[in-house]
């Protein structure tokens, strides 16, 4: 068999490169054509003319471009400015080299490659003129803040004039153009003002962007490091030496209407934070409800995040020197240390956090009200599967107030109703308490301890002591409201300032004790009580006293020794304007009464029925006129309502009036 030479290889690798001779020919050729009428565009300002056929919305200029091969630049001094009907934009970068995609220009996508920035300049504003949303033209319009901070955006007025609306009104695109920017590394200075807000850094941006209008944003794989970066907020810094590390995936979201906790659920990576951050650079944190913090300081935080949540190995700390915890409307604030971690536990990823003050003082923020200062205030909290888009109440809380000095008791007259004539003027005590809250439900303890205060009742000047054991279940702290079953108030050596000494010898000093056996209390300006009490008092003084201001005792009662080894139980109801005492069974040495009164409006209703050994008395009160009756008083009492009777019916209304009756019937 032999081997004879293929006559047909010369002839087609002879085609081959006449063919690749003939290409690299059309390709030189366009070359230099592409190379001569992209410079002459350029250097004879036709291409920025057909770039900025609507100046008054959008304008881009630059110092120089070079462009030698189609789809490849290299920019310095681009400046680009627009504005719509809400707002105005501006871009300025020093320097930058970037590739475009030609094929895709034909699919309606600007593809923009492998953008080198350095130096770059961004300003937003909105405009003062943007028109309200449809349906809300009649509202006021809420006007902005901090208007002398926004930045200037060359070229542009605000508002502008004339209105670029008006020369070219807006229209909807049917296929808009798809913009995607893809391996993007911006270096060097970085500026950013968007509105009152300025951003001012040194470092590296890194990543890419998607965008379909009307559909969807898609930030591709970003990473950013950021140095020695200040924010402020008008004249004020928020932060100063901050620096950000951040290697982070996006979620598609929403090209329209997307929220910021909708971002924020859809990211995945690692962030890094550390710097100064001033108060109004933290936002207020809801732990649970009822239960806020927020605060400055030092920062310093490393999150591992999954799909927006945080997890295992993340850590945080902030040191602050004004921190400030909220619980149920009152203000703690002082230096405090706040750590944490996200640790996986039982398949979970679970995160700790704990704040620790140093010295604190609550307050009432509305007032400066409730002074309270201590040392060593806590709060612990768990969350499970902690999100950094959406406020989760922590799964588990832990509040402990160490023992408080109350500077002023005189604070708390504000928590006392007015009905019950009794004002604290002035003395010091102390407060601890303790509060667990799981899945929102609170329970814990307070203890009150106050020696020597000073205050009033039934316009008699007082002194004493006073101490508070609440215990507290089933409570809600956003409504503030608690089960007080086992609470107990005593008030111990009171004794009347303008009483001279023999006379408090010989009366001896009072003291009351009063368990709180079941029902409800909200903490509120005033406190409001609902429930059953038990008491036991030393004698019978505020009875009488109180009888006698009303008018309606006999006059018999008021000549009755002081009866003393009083104990008994009601029920009772105090709220803002009103102070209800049912079913009361009060006995003592030779001592009974019995009825119910209700005070509100300054007017007082009840029916009450008074034993003093053998002399007997019933006693009814209407609109806080008194009348005695001492024919078969018991027999009377026991036939009398067990509460207030209703008024008479209302008046007929006037004609086309709508009216609601509401029957109450009689106890």
């Amino acid at each position: 068999m032999t081997n004879e030479p293929n006559e047909g290889t010369p002839r087609r690798s002879s085609t081959i490169r006449k063919w690749a001779v003939r290409v690299g020919v059309a390709l030189l050729v366009f070359e230099v054509f592409y190379v001569v009428a992209a410079n002459y565009l350029i250097r004879t300002g036709l291409l920025l003319e057909l770039i900025n056929k609507k100046p008054e919305k959008t304008n881009i200029s630059w110092e120089s471009v070079k462009t030698y091969l189609p789809g490849f630049a290299t920019v310095t001094g681009f400046e680009l400015r627009s504005q719509t009907k809400k707002d105005q934009i501006y871009l300025r970068v020093a320097e930058a080299d970037a590739r475009i995609s030609l094929i895709k220009l034909a699919l309606k996508t600007i593809h923009i490659r492998g953008v080198d920035a350095r130096d770059v300049d961004f300003r937003y504003r909105e405009r003062l003129d943007r028109p309200a949303k449809p349906g809300h033209e009649d509202e006021p319009r809420k006007e902005p803040v901090n208007v002398e901070y926004w930045p200037e955006i060359p070229g542009y007025s605000n508002p502008p004039d004339p209105k670029p609306e008006d020369l070219y009104p807006l229209k909807r695109k049917k296929n808009p153009w798809t913009i995607k920017i893809t391996g993007a590394d911006v270096s060097g200075p970085v500026r950013v003002a968007l509105g009152d807000a300025r951003i001012d850094g040194d470092g590296r941006v890194g990543g890419g962007v998607t965008v379909k209008p009307r559909e969807t944003i898609t930030i591709h794989r970003g990473k950013l490091n950021l140095k020695s970066a200040t924010v402020k907020f008008g004249s004020e810094v928020l932060t100063r030496d901050l620096a950000i590390d951040a290697d982070l995936r996006f979620a598609p979201f929403p090209a329209k209407g997307a929220k910021i906790a909708d971002v924020l659920g859809g990211i995945s990576g690692d962030l890094a934070v550390a710097g100064q951050l001033g108060e109004r650079a933290t936002v207020r944190y809801v732990i649970t409800p009822g239960i806020s913090v927020f605060g400055a300081g030092t920062v310093d935080t490393k999150l591992k995040i999954k799909r927006g949540v945080l997890r295992s190995g993340s850590e945080y700390s902030l040191l602050s020197d004004a921190f400030h915890v909220t619980v149920m409307g009152l203000d703690a604030s002082g230096s405090a240390t706040v750590t944490g971690a996200t640790e996986k536990e039982g398949g979970e990823h679970v995160t700790n956090a704990k704040i620790a003050f140093g010295d604190f003082q609550f307050v009432d923020p509305e007032d400066g009200s409730v002074d309270i200062s201590g040392t060593g205030l806590e709060v612990n909290a768990v969350w499970k599967g902690l999100s950094i888009g959406h406020t989760v109440p922590a799964s588990g809380v832990d509040l402990v107030i160490p023992p408080a000095a109350i500077n002023d008791v005189s604070a708390f007259n504000g928590l006392i109703p007015e009905q019950t004539a009794l004002r604290l003027e002035s003395g010091t005590g102390r407060l601890e308490a303790k509060l667990e809250i799981t899945e929102r439900v609170a329970a814990g303890t307070l203890d009150l301890v106050a020696e020597e205060i000073v205050m009033e009742s039934q316009d008699t000047p007082l002194s004493g002591d006073l101490e508070v054991h609440a215990n507290l279940t089933d409570g809600d702290l956003l409504a503030k409201n608690f089960d007080f079953s086992g609470t107990t108030i005593r008030l111990d050596k009171i004794v009347g300032r303008e009483l001279s000494e023999r006379k408090q010898e010989k009366l001896d000093a009072w003291f009351c004790e009063v368990e709180l056996e079941k029902g409800e209390i909200t903490f509120g300006k005033p406190i409001a009580v609902d429930g059953g009490v038990k008491i036991v008092m030393h004698d019978t003084r505020p009875i009488m006293a109180m009888l006698k201001k009303l008018g309606a005792g006999p006059k018999w009662l008021s000549m009755a020794p002081n009866i003393k080894n009083v104990d008994g139980t009601l029920g009772l109801d105090v709220r803002d304007d009103y102070v209800a005492f049912d079913d009361l069974a009060m006995t003592g040495d030779g001592f009974e009464a019995l009825g119910w009164m209700h005070v509100g409006n300054q007017e007082t209703d009840g029916r009450l029925f008074v034993k003093f050994k053998a002399v007997m008395a019933g006693v009814s009160l209407d609109q806080s006129k008194a009348k005695i009756h001492l024919s078969k008083p018991r027999k009377w009492f026991e036939e009398q309502p067990k509460g207030p009777v209703p008024g008479p019916a209302p008046k007929a209304p006037p004609e086309n009036q709508a009216v609601i009756y509401v029957d109450v019937p009689s106890r």
